[in-house]
């Protein structure tokens, strides 16, 4: 069964692992709306056992356009509810609507209500790597929103007024590294109005390390991932630029989803997800911009993942989302796909 949480960020650990010193509690959410309009991710964790047990708090607010990816990292010791330096939220309704609010910071300020469109899907726990370490062991589920508000961005205001996008909570133990082969993560709309999200992930032989997820409409859940059939292409730097995929559900349903890069990025390694959320580090603020040209190689950042902008096509349903995808970047690996597809795809 499902470990189902608060919705709410807590500063103290819960079950079986809160004791341990990379505990988490994460909140993460995206917004989208097509390339004509930044593309959004924000999200912010306690580590309330970091330092000794002093604690570490930090949040990030990531945003891409016209092929720049802006990075703002913020973090500061121990935890206060609901506030990690500029970034501030509350959760008005638990399970249908969160605030979201960033003070200006290098250009960027945001005003936001995400609103839920979806019951949330509450996944299996992720487990990985218990043989050496602690590993990953963590609870997690994802809903699908729209937003109400406004980004400014240099000067510029935009209406966040019914961009859509999902969200994501997880706590427990989770590596930077997982040494896997593959990790997806999406959500779909169907044909029927419903959302179709899951979280697939490979062992670098290509069997399958965790597959969970399923339909997700406004009042209940529906028939569970059971199987995903994939082809994708990759460029030379592991970096996805199309693909397709046949996920079939317990009840026999099979949906064909199709899958298109829009642009580069976004490197969640500019989030920190490289290992730098939990680390003390005082009370920081800091980022960088990068210019995601020709002159930019991700191959010097500490961390493949990427939140890809795509527009995806499931059954006749079409819509941009973020899809997000990692390969490994290990020499063992090679990208394996497991059923026919046109084109060719880069090891």
């Amino acid at each position: 069964m499902s470990t189902r949480f608060d919705d709410a960020l807590v500063t103290r650990g819960t079950g079986p692992t809160a004791d341990e010193p990379a505990w988490f509690d994460r909140a993460y959410f995206n917004m989208f709306a097509g390339l004509d309009r930044p593309a959004v991710l924000l999200g912010g964790a306690h580590h309330p056992n970091a330092d000794g047990g002093r604690g570490v708090s930090d949040a990030y607010v990531v945003v891409l356009h016209e092929r720049q990816q802006r990075n703002l990292r913020f973090s500061e010791p121990g935890a206060v509810a609901g506030r990690i330096g500029p970034l501030n939220w509350s959760v008005v309704d638990p399970y249908r609507e969160w605030s979201l609010d960033l003070r200006s910071e290098n250009g960027v300020e945001l005003s936001a209500r995400f609103l839920a469109d979806t019951v949330p899907n509450f996944l299996e726990p992720i487990v990985a790597n218990q043989h050496d370490t602690a590993g990953t062991r963590f609870a997690h589920f994802f809903q699908r929103g729209h937003y109400e508000g406004e980004l400014r961005l240099d000067g510029q205001t935009w209406s966040l007024d019914g961009w859509p996008g999902i969200r994501d909570r997880s706590r427990g133990l989770r590596e930077a590294r997982a040494r896997l082969g593959m990790h997806v993560w999406g959500h779909f709309r169907t044909d029927d109005g419903s959302y179709l999200a899951f979280n697939y992930n490979e062992h670098r032989d290509g069997t399958v390390s965790h597959l969970d997820g399923g339909l997700m409409a406004t009042d209940r859940l529906g028939p569970r991932v059971v199987e995903v059939r994939h082809h994708f292409e990759v460029n030379d730097a592991r970096e996805l630029m199309s693909g397709s995929m046949v996920v079939t559900t317990d009840d026999g349903s099979t949906y064909d989803i199709d899958v298109q890069s829009l642009a580069g990025g976004i490197h969640m390694a500019g989030a920190g997800y490289d290992g730098w959320h939990g680390v003390p580090r005082g009370s920081v603020v800091e980022g960088e911009t990068w210019q995601l040209d020709e002159t930019f190689d991700p191959a010097g950042l500490g961390l493949a993942l990427v939140d890809k902008p795509c527009v995806v096509r499931c059954g006749t349903t079409e819509e941009t989302t973020i899809f997000e995808f990692a390969l490994s970047r290990s020499p063992s690996y090679t990208y394996q796909p497991n059923m026919p597809g046109s084109g060719h795809s880069h090891g």
